[in-house]
């Protein structure tokens, strides 16, 4: 963005006195790829996209106060072709009976929706709804691609110990 008038002949590199670094602006933020600004908003947020191309997967990242997840995909020739809802629970810290019912619970980051309709004419709507605190990280659209042996969503690690321990 230029802060000066009259700014003619100076390019950024060469004149940093004559220039600011603009970053995207709120509603743009989740489309940076950026993992560390999110597009914010309190309660609800509407995105509209029209890709001109076939996306059979949406995932959104970084999510932040986000209760429902609601996507329609609408064809101008078929109408609507796709209407899905996530809901969005906390989820406990460890695993088993006592995390599951009296366990830490924490919001996951990320969600996905893998089974979208091929459409290239689709207008699809995404509506996030949550609380004052709002927030997603990243929007990605695209098409599923099917790779490794073993690699699910969701996939954790834990320490596996075989070792055997006298006393």
């Amino acid at each position: 963005q230029s802060l000066q008038a009259a700014n003619t002949g100076h390019k950024p590199a060469d004149s940093p006195t004559w220039w600011a670094e603009v970053s995207a602006t709120n509603p743009w933020r989740m489309f940076d790829l950026s993992s560390s600004s999110q597009t914010t908003r309190a309660n609800t947020l509407t995105v509209k996209l029209r890709p001109g191309t076939i996306v059979t997967a949406l995932a959104a990242v970084g999510l932040q106060g986000v209760t429902v997840i609601r996507m329609r995909m609408v064809s101008d020739a078929y109408g609507l072709v796709s209407e899905q809802e996530i809901v969005r629970r906390r989820l406990p810290f460890g695993r088993g009976f006592w995390h599951w019912c009296y366990g830490r619970r924490s919001e996951p980051l990320t969600s996905y929706i893998t089974s979208l309709p091929s459409f290239v004419d689709a207008e699809i709507t995404i509506e996030f709804e949550g609380g004052s605190n709002l927030g997603v990280g990243t929007l990605l659209l695209g098409t599923v691609s099917t790779w490794g042996l073993g690699v699910r969503t969701g996939m954790s690690l834990d320490l596996q110990s075989y070792s055997t321990k006298k006393r």
